[in-house]
């Protein structure tokens, strides 16, 4: 594991499941940058769970609507969070899309990501239900992260 000061010492204990960062994702992490022409695209995310070589963290995404397009299949998957819970939503009603694990590497969050905050149990309780139940989850990767 790199070693990147006391600022990322508070960071590591900072990540773990149910804590919310913020970052900018690439194609890589499963993510679509908006714009034509854009390598990346900055979002919040859920931890879920870290690997036990702590390289990947399990994570879902953090998303102000959900995609109309891809609704008929992953509407079911989408938890509600109140803005009024979380200060960093701002004013926006969001939702944690569950459908889908994403992979973020263990150290690219320590050196890249902002942390903003912590979700309640009742609500990463219900997200881990979602993303349990999703038919895009293979038991292998969610053993992975220990959500199994």
């Amino acid at each position: 594991m790199t070693v990147l000061g006391a600022s990322s010492s508070l960071k590591i204990l900072s990540l773990r499941r149910g804590s919310v960062f913020k970052m900018p994702l690439t194609q890589k992490e499963g993510v679509r940058p908006k714009n034509p022409g854009d390598v990346d695209r900055t979002k919040y995310f859920v931890v879920l769970g870290i690997d036990d070589e702590r390289i990947l963290v399990g994570a879902v995404l953090i998303n102000s609507e959900i995609n109309k397009k891809l609704f008929p299949v992953i509407g079911a998957y989408q938890h509600r969070i109140a803005s009024s819970e979380y200060s960093f939503l701002g004013k926006l009603e969001s939702y944690v899309d569950c459908y889908s694990l994403k992979e973020i590497g263990y150290d690219r969050i320590l050196a890249e990501a902002r942390y903003v905050g912590m979700l309640n149990e009742a609500d990463l309780a219900g997200i881990i239900s979602l993303a349990i139940s999703s038919p895009a989850s293979k038991k292998l990767t969610l053993r992975k992260y220990h959500l199994l």
